[in-house]
Order: structure tokens, then sequence, then C-alpha cells
């Protein structure tokens, strides 16, 4: 027994929306997965330049050193940072602030804790332990 003309139609536009969005969420997740390695890099760029920092900071009393010296990295948009001590400190300081999170994951709190705890947003946390754990 044969379904009736308006509900086979309904059928074949359910099926063509499931592909649509099918489709779409594909496009999204590729996007994501790029979004991710693209901000992996960043972090592993932005962890030798702070070593880098580090490093210019406590030998800025070298001679061999000129008081502004520039760190130079072609490969990066962030060509011409400053190595001074304030921004090592900030630097440093995303990096104990990312130790803590990871602490507080560690020892069992979820996200939404660690958030209230730090004063984060919720994303930023899950996107921070979430970046971690893809790089490990």
């Amino acid at each position: 027994m044969a379904a009736p003309p308006e509900i086979q139609r309904w059928e074949a536009e359910a099926r063509d929306l499931a592909r649509s969005l099918s489709a779409q969420l594909d496009g999204k997740a590729g996007t994501l997965e790029r979004l991710i390695r693209d901000a992996e890099r960043q972090i592993t760029r932005l962890e030798q330049l702070c070593e880098q920092a580090a490093r210019l900071s406590s030998s800025e009393s070298s001679p061999n050193l000129a008081p502004n010296h520039f760190v130079h990295q072609p490969e990066t948009a962030m060509t011409g940072l400053r190595a001074s001590p304030t921004a090592a400190r900030a630097m440093s300081s995303a990096a104990r602030r990312h130790e803590e999170i990871y602490a507080l994951a560690d020892s069992g709190l979820a996200s939404e804790l660690i958030a209230a705890r730090i004063g984060s947003p919720v994303g930023e946390i899950d996107l921070i332990l979430g970046l971690r754990q893809t790089r490990r």
C-alpha cells in the first residue's frame, strides 16, 4: 500500500533537507578542524616567542643587545614584537593562567566551575582544555 502523494512529497523534502543539513555540518566541521589546527600552530608560535622573550629579558643587560631589540620571525604575523620585560610578564601570565586551568581540570572540576573560579567564559575554558588535549 503506497502512501498518499502528499506524504511522499514530504518524505522527499525531508530527505533533501537532511542531505542539505548534513552537507552544511560537514562543511562547518571541516572549517572548525582547520581553525583548531591554525590555533594550535599559533599557540606553538606564541610559546616559542614567550621562551625567546624570556631569554631576551634575562639577557637584557647584555652589552651585545640594543635597548629596544626586536624579535624577527618572518613566518608569523608577530614579526616586530618587542621583547620587553612587560611583554614577557604578560605572556608568562597567560601561561600561568593556562596552567591554573589545567590543574583545576586535572583535579576533576567541570569547565563551568573552572570558568566561575577563573572569571572567564565557559567557551574559552573549553577551548583551552580542548587544545591541550589535541596537543598531548
